[in-house]
């Protein structure tokens, strides 16, 4: 019976390509909440599982680092503008590496990498990529981008648990923005522009910071060392003026930066 609806619901989407809620989630989506969350959590669990290519800092030898960021995460739900915000754990991880990424999962699980925080220079630019990457999670690009671009016998197998391998393999592809599941465009600038709102009605701080940083990752990818965020996340001049039109809109009067409290904060990583 559920994979007949599903063949339905494909169908419609077929269709409707372009619809979305009020709140910018998109319509077109046969996962569930509860399929989000099982995603987001069979990746964790793999994290979890390969300490060797995820070294999660731990969170009890790094207290002062951990309240810094979650603090950042509570003001950002405080906007009451986050989709999905008591459904979702929303929990965050600081990942120890050079790598310059960070992503969240189905369902609200938060990753970000020493390497991106260490390039970065203000509080600000840190919460406009939180924000920007929560707004992934709670407009569920990445479920929507699954309905649309898989077959139905795959997403049968994976909503019906059929398949907990390939589960976890396109929980990991959404998440790390590989193959053919990597977000749109669209995808990035709705993200764009509820990471603004999110950082405009939950903070005190400029959510230009956000194009800034862009501009910071666009200048270092001339250079010889790859740049994860900038495969998943494409920067543009275009999409930076957006953001900046968009601040000007929520944020009119501006914000602050927290120069030096980030730069205390990122002392602290190794």
């Amino acid at each position: 019976m559920r994979k007949h609806f599903l063949a339905m619901m494909i169908a419609f989407a077929a269709i409707l390509t372009s619809c979305s809620s009020n709140d910018g989630e998109s319509w077109l989506n046969v996962f569930s909440l509860n399929d989000d969350l099982a995603m987001g959590q069979q990746f964790l669990d793999g994290v979890k599982s390969n300490p060797a290519e995820f070294n999660i800092l731990d969170s009890a030898t790094n207290k002062e680092a951990y309240k810094f960021i979650y603090d950042i995460r509570d003001q950002l739900l405080s906007s009451g503008e986050v989709g999905h915000a008591d459904v979702f754990p929303w929990r965050v991880f600081i990942l120890q590496d050079t790598i310059m990424n960070a992503f969240c999962t189905p369902g609200g699980y938060i990753f970000v990498y020493t390497g991106i925080m260490k390039k970065m220079e203000n509080k600000a630019q840190l919460t406009g990529v939180i924000a920007h990457e929560m707004a992934h999670a709670a407009l569920r690009h990445s479920t929507t981008q699954m309905t649309k671009k898989l077959g139905l016998s795959t997403l049968a197998s994976i909503i019906l648990g059929e398949n907990p391998a390939a589960m976890y393999k396109m929980a990991s592809d959404l998440a790390l923005g590989l193959g053919d599941l990597a977000f749109s465009r669209q995808d990035e600038y709705e993200a764009d522009e509820f990471g603004v709102k999110y950082m405009s009605k939950g903070t005190d701080m400029d959510p230009r910071a956000l194009a800034s940083f862009f501009g910071i990752m666009s200048a270092m990818s001339g250079g010889n060392q790859p740049i994860p965020f900038l495969s998943t996340h494409p920067s543009d001049e275009a999409r930076s003026a957006k953001i900046i039109e968009l601040a000007n809109k929520y944020a009119p009067g501006g914000g602050k930066l927290y120069e030096s409290e980030y730069l205390a904060f990122r002392a602290k990583l190794k």
